[in-house]
């Protein structure tokens, strides 16, 4: 667990999108706005104009989920607490999926005729709980992470786990949290993804290459392992300096050529003289990461060669994780998706 330096962490929203409301304008106006495309519907009665930017392709997924939060945080009149998935995106979290829907933090359920976007949580929020981002109130990191850790599945809760901490959450509070929620829901999943939450993943795709040597029971890798070379020390994204594997996302992309020699001649410390393994380990599919896609490029790659017939000894088994992660993987998949 460890952070390369000059790392950069994720950085909170400041400022939400510019929305208009078809409550402020009538609805011949909206109608017009929309026919030219100069607004774009984003939620229930929420819009976003297109002429805000000069390129409408600006308009990623999280833009367009910030825009359904701003919507919400002007339409609603009671007092919430924007949460889970939701506080993520204000934080500057990033998540495998885009929420299609708004959570909130909220003491009483909705009504019939209430807004489907959005999703309520009843649970009991602290004081400490609550924090300012972009004008609106939030889960605390902490709480975000606890409450993604839960919600989310394994490998997707672990993303934004490891972005929280590297974000600035309180680590011993985090644990503290996981350690007392006895009766929370889904509180073996969340702390079994606290348990490996680690700041030193910088992106979302080194967490999942390294939540798949976890689910499949190899020994606990550490983050941004330095290796010292005659250019100077370069990190990789994660590896067992005890068996001289090295590991990197996207690897072959990023060394190829003059630069990949460079790579494979480095001097391993505190193990010089052994040989220096590296693997990529890349989802099939980068816009939507999956957890098969790991598998199979880890299974290939040989990357865990050399720690899977060393996990056999009392000291690799006592350093071996991911068996509740395993554990959560197959629950998850015999159970209920909660909606993001």
């Amino acid at each position: 667990m460890g952070r390369r330096p000059g790392a950069k962490s994720p950085a909170p929203t400041t400022r939400l999108p510019l929305v208009h409301l078809a409550s402020d304008r009538p609805r011949g106006v909206v109608a017009a706005h929309l026919r030219a495309g100069r607004w774009q519907k984003v939620g229930y009665g929420t819009y976003l104009p297109v002429d805000a930017t000069p390129d409408p392709a600006a308009f990623d997924a999280r833009t367009l989920a910030l825009a359904r939060v701003a919507g919400v945080a002007r339409r609603l009149r009671a007092p919430v607490v924007f949460s889970h998935v939701s506080a993520a995106l204000l934080w500057g979290l990033p998540l495998l999926r885009t929420p299609a829907h708004v959570h909130v933090m909220h003491p009483s359920r909705a009504s019939a005729r209430s807004d489907g976007a959005i999703v309520r949580h009843t649970a009991r929020l602290d004081d400490d709980d609550v924090r300012s981002v972009a004008g609106v109130r939030v889960t605390s990191l902490e709480r975000t992470l606890l409450d993604c850790a839960a919600m989310l599945a394994p490998v997707a809760g672990l993303v934004v786990a490891d972005a929280a901490l590297a974000a600035g959450a309180d680590p011993e509070d985090v644990a503290r949290r996981a350690h007392d929620a006895h009766r929370a829901r889904h509180a073996v999943r969340m702390r079994a993804v606290v348990a490996y939450a680690d700041p030193g993943a910088e992106s979302p795709y080194e967490t999942v290459s390294r939540f798949v040597v976890l689910r499949d029971g190899l020994p606990l890798p550490q983050t941004q392992v330095p290796v010292r070379t005659h250019l100077g020390t370069v990190w990789s994204d994660w590896g067992w300096a005890e068996f001289a594997v090295l590991a990197e996302y996207d690897g072959e992309g990023k060394y190829r050529g003059a630069e990949s020699a460079t790579f494979m001649a480095v001097e391993l410390n505190p193990l010089p003289e052994r040989p220096l393994r590296t693997a990529c380990l890349a989802p099939a599919v980068p816009q939507q990461p999956s957890t098969r896609a790991p598998r199979q490029a880890g299974r290939q790659s040989g990357a865990g060669s050399a720690a899977r017939r060393e996990r056999g000894t009392p000291d690799a088994r006592a350093r071996a994780g991911g068996a509740d992660l395993a554990q959560e993987c197959r629950t998850r998949r015999g159970g209920r998706a909660r909606r993001a």
